[in-house]
C-alpha cells in the first residue's frame, strides 16, 4: 500500500468507530427525572451497541501500522500517531459501562493539570450578562447557513434531537447540527459562525485541499488545538463571554471532581456556580460513559476547551495561521515545517 491508499483506509476505519452517540446514554431523560425526584439518587447510565467489531477494528489498525514502518516520511509519522490514538479511542468504547472506562480516558484525552484546575477556579466567580433575547434552533440555523453560504463553505447547518452539546460541527457529513431544544441569542449565532464555520470547518475544508483524508479527520492530537483556536477566534472578534469562560471553567472542574467524586458530589458542588440545568448538563458530560455514576470516574474530554484557549494564546500570529493547513494540533507544528 502507498500512503494515500493507507491514509484513505485510515479514513474508511475512521468513518465507522468515530462517534459520539456512543457515548450518549440511552436512558438519559429516564435518569435525569429518577436524579430530580430523588435527594440521594444516583444515574446509571446505560449506552446503544456498538454498530460494528471492536477486535475486527484493531486488526485493520495494527495492519495499516505495519504497513507504515516502510515509510519515514512527515506524513507516515502524523498517520502512525492517529492509528495509535484511534485504537486507544477503541479500548474505551469497548469498556464503556465498566470501572475501567476511566482509565482509558485518560489516556486519551489526559486530565487537568493542577495550574489549569486553579484557572477554572478563578473563572468560576465571573457573573454573566443579563438574559438576552432568544431564538429558536431552527431560526439559528437559518442564520448560520446564510453565513455559511457567504464563506463559500459547502455545509448544511440542520437541527438534530438527543445532542449532548448545542451544536456539533460533523465534516464527513458537511452537517453543522445544532441541538433541537437549545435557545439562542443574537452573540450566539455570531460566536458559532466563527467557532464552528470559522474553525472546524475551514480547517476541515482546508485539510480537504492537501489530499490528506488524515487532515479532514483530525491528526492523533488536534482536538485541544482545534477548541483552542475557536476559542481565540471568539475572544479575537469579540463574541466571546464571561458566560463562555465559566462555562469553561466549569468542563475543567466538572472533570477534576469526578475523577475523585460521585454524580450528585459533583452536581452540588457545580450548583454553588451554575443553574439547575446547567449544573446537570455539565456533569452528565463529564460523567457519560460510566454506567454506576455514584463511582468516582470521568470522561475527561471536556477540560481540553480551557487547555487548548491557553496553549493557542501562546502561539505567534504566523504560528496560528499555519495550523489552517487542516485539523492538525500545535504537537505536529515540527512535521509540518517538512512539508
Amino acid at each position: 500500500m502507498d500512503l494515500h491508499d493507507i491514509d484513505q483506509a485510515l479514513f474508511e476505519v475512521w468513518e465507522h468507530i468515530w462517534n459520539l452517540k456512543y457515548l450518549l446514554p440511552v436512558n438519559a431523560q429516564e435518569e435525569r427525572d429518577k436524579f430530580f425526584s430523588s435527594e440521594d439518587y444516583e444515574p446509571q447510565f446505560k449506552y446503544r451497541d456498538l454498530d460494528f467489531d471492536v477486535v475486527e477494528y484493531k486488526e485493520k489498525l495494527q495492519i495499516l501500522q505495519g504497513e507504515l514502518e516502510n515509510y519515514d516520511e512527515p506524513i507516515a509519522v502524523l498517520l502512525s500517531q492517529k492509528i495509535e490514538k484511534l485504537i486507544s479511542w477503541l479500548c474505551m468504547l469497548e469498556n464503556r459501562g465498566t470501572p475501567e472506562f476511566t482509565k482509558h480516558s485518560l489516556a486519551y484525552y489526559g486530565t487537568p493539570t493542577p495550574e489549569l484546575i486553579t484557572k477554572a477556579e478563578t473563572l468560576l466567580s465571573l457573573k454573566g450578562s443579563a438574559k438576552r433575547q432568544t431564538i429558536s434552533a431552527e431560526q439559528a440555523a437559518a442564520m448560520l447557513q446564510e453565513e455559511a453560504n457567504k464563506l463559500g463553505l459547502q455545509c448544511q447547518v440542520k437541527v438534530k434531537k438527543g445532542m449532548a452539546s448545542r451544536a456539533d460541527c460533523v465534516m464527513p457529513e458537511h452537517t453543522l447540527y445544532l441541538r433541537a431544544d437549545a435557545e439562542f441569542c443574537e452573540r450566539d449565532v455570531k460566536k458559532l459562525a466563527v467557532h464552528e464555520l470559522g474553525v472546524h470547518a475551514l480547517r476541515a475544508y482546508r485539510g480537504q485541499e492537501t489530499g490528506w483524508k488524515l487532515f479532514v479527520i483530525g491528526t492523533a492530537e488536534y482536538e485541544t488545538t482545534e477548541e483552542g483556536l475557536a476559542g481565540f477566534k471568539e475572544e479575537a472578534a469579540g463574541v466571546s463571554s464571561k458566560k463562555s469562560l465559566k462555562t469553561k471553567g466549569g468542563l475543567v472542574m466538572s472533570v477534576h471532581w469526578s475523577l475523585e467524586k460521585g454524580f450528585r458530589q459533583v452536581y452540588e458542588l457545580l450548583r454553588e456556580h451554575f443553574v439547575e440545568e446547567s449544573a446537570y448538563r455539565l456533569a452528565t458530560k463529564s460523567k457519560r460513559g460510566l454506567g454506576d455514576t455514584s463511582k468516582a470516574g470521568a470522561f475527561t474530554k471536556d477540560y481540553i476547551y480551557l487547555k487548548g484557549l491557553g496553549m493557542v494564546t501562546t502561539l505567534s500570529d504566523k504560528e496560528r495561521e499555519k495550523l489552517f493547513i487542516g485539523r492538525v494540533a500545535i504537537e505536529d507544528l515540527p512535521v509540518l515545517s517538512k512539508f
